[in-house]
């Protein structure tokens, strides 16, 4: 119990970070050039994990890329033809319009990686149960079979409701807390990295710091949730889920919504659980070398805002990802080398050299920053900036994205809530640093450009922005 009790006071401090707007200050320096790394890293960290999975069976690892990357990208959206809309007059229907309607079918690009997964896994119960593959563990395809993990599913539980304390108080541990407090911090700046990578795959606007905040903040609140049940780690953002929405274009609040209820039900049946873990390893290295794939993909594209001509930006891009490849290696086979000194310090030092996202990051936020160079070189104004013009273009790009679902119009009646850190109305924002059309103007009709202003239409003031 001494590893949850850490992890709940680590989470507060997590909360901190969320809560006081601290974060804001870091994101006044984060540009292009310090988000791409970061992101990429998200998918060629997991490089090593992906291929020692589908190595397995290289077979139905291919078979399962092949299956997502046919479903979701090469089987055209199928067009259908329905009938025209009808009305009621008297006892009689009729058409109110004769011409006809087409519809689209997209439900396979939608559960593109849920169908492959689970045709493979069918497929790999067939050949576990007409002894195509070997029962020897040392053979090549064992790790294929479906009942490797059988006694862990006739074990589990039908019905399990967690709730605090269950296996005991937790306790403080001052040595696991330092060495948490590391890993918060690689959390939070994977975290970020994920907020902007979800943003620039559904098409909306870089996210706020008042949504990076409100971020954290419910982050450090599910961490100590989750410690108080007895689970023995935090809660994160999940990378590889960032890479789901880019492969079944969907990127609706409604439906993550909805998917936390489910598993929230199905996290009630242990039975289902087990049963999930059951997925042959070849199947998940696929889908990790799929879904990482593309993650590094997204990560390269924030390129386009940088110009790529300078060598400044080429010094600060491929020394930050070089440094994110192989430091956190180097630092793992050499940790004999930090024996010695204060041994907290040495856990905060091994956790964060170790990550390579950190690394990454921290190595590109500072030679972006400190590194002459100018805000158009960078690709800070077309990353940041959006014009009237530009939203008039891209219609899906609203600063409404990071609304809350419920209560604004009370949210915003209230000007107590603009000095908010984590509040939708927060006015120490980087993004309301430049010349951008608020919320409330997005949908109104066109006029002066001289008389529309964002401190104006939210009525914010002046001195509560800060340029870049």
């Amino acid at each position: 119990m001494k590893i949850t009790g850490s992890i709940m006071v680590a989470s507060v401090f997590e909360i901190f970070l969320g809560a006081s707007g601290i974060l804001t200050l870091l994101l006044r320096f984060i540009g292009p050039l310090t988000v791409a790394p970061t992101i990429m890293m998200m998918g060629l960290g997991v490089v090593k994990t992906g291929y020692e999975l589908a190595g397995t069976h290289w077979g139905i690892a291919f078979g399962t890329i092949g299956l997502i990357i046919l479903l979701s990208e090469c089987i055209p959206t199928l067009d259908i033809n329905v009938p025209c809309t009808v009305k009621l007059t008297g006892q009689e229907k009729g058409c109110v319009r004769h011409d006809k309607r087409k519809t689209q079918i997209v439900f396979h690009k939608m559960f593109s990686v849920i169908i492959s997964v689970c045709l493979m896994w069918l497929l790999c119960y067939i050949l576990t149960t007409t002894g195509a593959f070997p029962n020897d563990k040392k053979s090549y395809g064992y790790q294929a079979r479906t009942d490797l993990r059988d006694e862990e599913l006739k074990t589990a539980s039908w019905v399990s409701f967690p709730y605090p304390g269950r296996y005991g108080m937790p306790t403080f541990n001052s040595g696991l807390f330092v060495a948490f407090i590391a890993g918060v911090i690689t959390s939070v700046i994977e975290s970020i990295g994920d907020y902007y990578t979800c943003a620039r795959i559904a098409g909306a606007v870089p996210p706020p710091a008042s949504a990076i905040n409100r971020g954290i903040l419910v982050e450090g609140i599910d961490g100590i949730l989750s410690a108080a049940v007895g689970l023995g780690f935090g809660v994160t953002s999940c990378s590889q889920n960032i890479g789901v929405i880019s492969l079944t274009k969907v990127g609706s609040r409604r439906v993550v919504l909805v998917a936390g209820i489910l598993m929230i039900i199905f996290g009630c049946f242990n039975k289902f659980s087990a049963f999930v873990v059951t997925v042959p390893d070849p199947i998940i290295g696929a889908s990790f070398i799929v879904l990482f794939g593309v993650l590094a993909a997204v990560g390269a594209s924030n390129l386009q805002y940088v110009d790529l001509n300078s060598p400044r930006n080429m010094i600060v891009f491929g020394l930050s990802l070089f440094m994110g490849l192989t430091l956190p290696p180097w630092t793992q086979q050499n940790e004999q080398i930090f024996a010695e000194g204060n041994e907290n310090a040495m856990q905060v030092l091994l956790a964060l050299l170790g990550n390579n996202m950190f690394m990454a990051c921290f190595t590109a936020l500072i030679l972006d920053n400190v590194m002459p160079g100018t805000d158009e070189e960078r690709g800070i104004v077309l990353w940041r900036e959006l014009t009237s013009e530009h939203l008039e273009d891209k219609g899906s790009y609203s600063l409404r994205t990071y609304d809350l679902p419920f209560g604004m119009s009370k949210i915003r009646s209230w000007r107590w809530t603009q000095y908010i850190p984590f509040s939708p109305t927060f006015v120490n924002d980087p993004l309301f640093c430049f010349s951008s059309p608020s919320r409330d103007q997005e949908n109104r009709p066109e006029r002066n450009h001289e008389d529309v202003t964002i401190q104006n239409d939210l009525n914010r003031p002046d001195d509560g922005c800060t340029k870049l």
